[in-house]
């Protein structure tokens, strides 16, 4: 069916000339009755199209809603991208001062175990030092006073010896 010319038919039936506006119907209801239709129809897909086109409208316009979300998404997920790869080259950087710190503290354990072993060390030999500077000041004290009572006797006369007695 000729949809545009139905729609001019339709016009006439408007018209303020009662004979047009009869002769125009008539034409409409035998354009339709052709097609298997009615007014009835008619009306009805009228009905069902301005329901079709709201729903398209409601559709359209949640479809912009949509992509403008999907857009916002997008950019927020590369936003976020960025973050991560920017927390994952810290991470990598927090990690190799990590390791580093590591090194460093098992460096410093290994040197303070070697200063602990070298301190115990200096300490044995300085008990060792002051056990023999012990035993060299008793040797001397006895060598002081065996020299002390050599003198002594050197310097007390022998009565065997003394020409009066």
């Amino acid at each position: 069916m000729d949809y545009e010319k139905l729609a001019k038919i339709l016009a006439l039936a408007g018209s303020d000339n009662s004979g047009e506006a009869t002769s125009a119907l008539r034409m409409a209801t035998q354009m339709l009755a052709r097609a298997g239709l009615d007014f009835v129809d008619l009306a009805q897909g009228i009905e069902q199209r301005s329901i079709r086109d709201a729903t398209h409208d409601a559709l359209a316009t949640d479809l912009a809603t949509l992509k403008s979300e999907l857009y916002d998404l997008r950019l927020l997920t590369s936003t976020l991208i960025e973050e991560i790869n920017a927390m994952r080259l810290h991470a990598a950087k927090q990690s190799a001062q990590l390791d580093k710190a590591r090194k460093n503290v098992d460096f410093l354990r290994d040197r303070l175990r070697r200063s602990d072993t070298a301190r115990r060390d200096f300490q044995r030999r300085v008990s060792r030092d002051e056990v023999e500077r012990q035993m060299l000041l008793r040797q001397l004290r006895t060598h002081d006073d065996a020299t002390r009572e050599l003198e002594s006797l050197a310097s007390t006369p022998d009565k065997s010896d003394d020409p009066g007695s």
